[in-house]
């Protein structure tokens, strides 16, 4: 068996001896109406980290699925495969049984009656007339926050081959869909648009007088748009 490759972790910056392939987007992120031949971006990942954000990403699936549109094409069969994550009558063996009826369970304990309070709170949506349900799925903010940095490392690792290194930082933050049109305008202008398929849509602008300076959004199954920025140090206030 050949010895796994050494590399550098997108993630944690550190060296090691045994790399491995981490998704920009997981494949279960991809709806079904995605064609074939899109490639599934990947950057190197310390195991450690992979983990970290597999098991993260599964969560953060499974509470955004419960909200997206079943009849839109870009966010086909996305909610069914969710679904089907934490039913223990599609297990594949005990032990599979089991991890099921966990993932369950704390899936349904962060289901909630929705609250006028919450107003707040959401995620942010490309469009904030969508109709809502009476149920919320409770997401801590820690997991989009570190989801968001996940994108934005491996975006800039996958075009232009680089790492964001100590002396730069990243920053995430939502806006309500009222407030982020002028900055979506710019980007749109002045920036790049990677589309990975109808589910997945990154854009991604360059500042001119600090070219390893760079503002993204990310757009997930024409529903969800999160934002991140990559900044020196000295100028990210």
């Amino acid at each position: 068996m050949a010895k796994p490759a050494s590399g550098r972790c997108v993630h944690c910056l550190e060296d090691v001896e045994a790399i491995t392939d981490d998704h920009l987007f997981p494949r279960s992120w991809y709806p079904t109406t995605t064609p074939p031949n899109i490639e599934k971006w990947k950057f190197p990942s310390c195991r450690r980290c992979n983990g970290e954000y597999g098991r993260l990403e599964e969560e953060l699936r499974l509470a955004l699925a419960t909200c997206v549109d079943p009849k839109s094409a870009a966010a086909a069969g996305i909610w069914p495969k969710a679904r089907d994550s934490i039913d223990p009558t599609k297990a594949k063996s005990p032990l599979d049984k089991l991890k099921r009826g966990s993932a369950q369970r704390r899936f349904l304990r962060r289901v909630t009656e929705v609250d006028p309070s919450m107003s707040d709170s959401l995620v942010s949506e490309i469009r904030s007339d969508r109709p809502k349900g009476q149920l919320a799925s409770f997401i801590p903010a820690w997991q989009i926050g570190r989801f968001i940095e996940k994108l934005t490392r491996g975006t800039i690792y996958v075009t232009e081959k680089r790492y964001i290194e100590t002396n730069q930082t990243i920053k995430t933050w939502r806006f309500r869909a009222e407030h982020d049109e002028p900055i979506v305008r710019l980007i749109e202008a002045f920036g790049e648009l990677y589309e990975r398929g109808p589910g997945i849509r990154i854009r991604k602008a360059v500042a001119q007088d600090a070219m390893e300076n760079a503002l993204f959004v990310f757009d997930i199954w024409d529903q969800f748009r999160f934002f991140g920025a990559v900044l020196d140090h000295d100028t990210e206030d």
